[in-house]
């Protein structure tokens, strides 16, 4: 019987170390989903910036090449001695 109480002692000293383990691999694991889910948040933002950015590249393009068609009929209206003085 002495037998028997030592084999339980020792059976639960085992189940204790694993539930300790759990433990520590569970909190690591939750750490682990914080950290993607900041990571996440971070590409989310970064995609929204660089989109933002995009946009307003294209705006600034199509200003610009505006600009140069203007600059072009301008240019192309003027006489030819005049654009030779310039």
């Amino acid at each position: 019987m002495l037998a028997t109480f030592k084999q339980i002692s020792v059976r639960s000293t085992i189940t204790s170390e694993a539930a300790r383990e759990i433990e520590l691999s569970t909190k690591q694991q939750t750490s682990a989903v914080e950290q993607v889910s900041l990571a996440i948040t971070g590409v989310g933002r970064a995609a929204r910036d660089t989109q933002l950015s995009s946009e307003k590249t294209l705006t600034t393009s199509g200003k610009l090449a505006g600009i140069s068609g203007g600059c072009s009929r301008s240019s192309a209206r003027r006489r030819p001695e005049e654009r030779r003085e310039a």
